[in-house]
């Protein structure tokens, strides 16, 4: 649950600085994106709680990753060429995340 709650916070600091950076209202959109990280992720509880007893959570982690770049991609636009340049630059980067799928529960 810590690494939900951190990838939370990462969609809701990348959608801020995406929306401050296109001199636009932030906290609000921010907020919107990491709700909906939070409801996407609330339909895969079992397989979370699955994932406790199993050694390998590579599929669950790759999925959750996908949840939060669904969230930011959903609220962050990238149609035209400022926004292009804006998603690109706030996307947020989970390899980190990704990587550390062998870490302790």
């Amino acid at each position: 649950m810590n690494e939900l709650d951190k990838l939370s916070k990462i969609i809701y600091g990348s959608t801020l600085s995406y929306f401050k950076s296109q001199n636009m209202e932030a906290k609000g959109q921010a907020s919107m994106a990491s709700n909906l990280f939070w409801q996407l992720s609330e339909r895969k509880f079992q397989a979370l709680i699955d994932m406790c007893t199993n050694v390998d959570s590579t599929k669950i982690r790759t999925l959750f990753a996908q949840f939060a770049h669904k969230a930011y991609d959903t609220h962050c636009s990238s149609d035209t060429s400022r926004q292009l340049d804006a998603w690109a630059k706030h996307r947020p980067n989970l390899g980190v995340y990704l990587k550390n799928t062998n870490q302790e529960r």
